[in-house]
C-alpha cells in the first residue's frame, strides 16, 4: 500500500479511536497521519525486503513497534492510545495487502493475506473507500482533530512539500516504470498523493497565510 494511503488510514483510525474512547480534548490529526505512514521509513533501505533491516523489517514488527511505544503509553495511555493505533494501522493494512513479519523478532517470515496479488480490484476498491471515508471525516472534524497546524509543523512540512514534489514533476518519466494493476489503481494513488501534498502545503505557515488572506478577501 502506498505511503499516502497510510497517512489517510492513520488519520481515520486516530479520529475514530478518539471518538470511541470518549476523549473530548483537541487531538492532532497531522501526527496521527504521520504515524500511519512512519513505518515506511525503511522503504529505501539497501537491505533485502523482509530482512530485519530491510523494507518490512523491524519498522513493521508489531512487537517492536509496541515496545518502542510503551514509554509514551505509560503516562496517560488513554489519551495517547489513538496515536499508537494510528501507527499500528500501517502494519494491519500491509498485512491485508501483502506481508509483514507478524511474529518478529522470533521469526522474520513474512505473513499476510496478499490481496494485492490475489484480488487487485478489491484492493483498489478498498483504497477508494479509504479516500472517501477520509474526506468525509476530515472536513467535518477539523476543530477537534485538525490536519492543519502550521505553527507546529511549518518547518517539517516545508521540507516534505519539496521532497514530495519530485515524484509529481517526474511522473511523466517514471509512469512507464510504475507497476499498477490498472489505470484506476494509478488514479487512486495519484488522488491520495495530491491530498497528502495539499495537507503539507497548508501546514507551511506562508502558504497557509496566503490561502487565508485570499479566503478573507473573497468573503469581503
Amino acid at each position: 500500500m502506498f505511503g499516502a494511503f497510510h497517512v489517510l488510514i492513520g488519520y481515520v483510525v486516530g479520529w475514530f479511536s478518539f471518538r470511541l474512547l470518549g476523549i473530548r480534548e483537541q487531538g492532532d490529526g497531522f501526527l496521527a497521519g504521520f504515524l500511519g505512514a512512519a513505518p515506511d521509513v525503511d522503504f529505501f533501505s539497501p537491505f533485502a525486503f523482509g530482512s530485519p533491516f530491510g523494507h518490512h523489517g523491524i519498522t513493521h514488527s508489531p512487537f517492536l513497534l509496541t515496545l518502542v511505544s510503551m514509554p509514551f503509553l505509560w503516562n496517560d495511555g488513554r489519551r495517547k492510545l489513538p496515536y499508537y493505533l494510528a501507527l499500528m494501522s500501517h502494519v494491519a493494512a500491509d498485512f491485508v495487502e501483502n506481508f509483514v513479519p507478524i511474529f518478529s523478532p522470533l521469526s522474520w517470515d513474512q505473513l499476510g493475506l496478499d490481496l494485492f496479488s490475489r484480488a487487485p480490484q478489491l484492493v483498489t476498491a478498498l483504497e477508494m473507500a479509504v479516500i472517501c471515508l477520509f474526506l468525509a471525516v476530515a472536513f467535518n472534524v477539523q476543530r477537534v482533530f485538525p490536519l492543519v497546524i502550521p505553527d507546529r509543523y511549518s518547518r517539517i512540512a516545508s521540507l516534505a512539500v519539496v521532497l514530495l514534489a519530485v515524484p509529481l514533476v517526474s511522473l511523466p518519466v517514471i509512469w512507464p516504470l510504475l507497476d499498477f494493476a490498472s489505470e484506476l489503481s494509478l488514479l487512486t494513488w495519484l488522488t491520495s498523493y495530491l491530498i497528502v501534498w495539499g495537507i503539507l502545503i497548508l501546514n507551511v505557515r506562508r502558504a497557509n497565510d496566503f490561502f487565508l488572506d485570499r479566503m478573507k478577501s473573497h468573503e469581503a
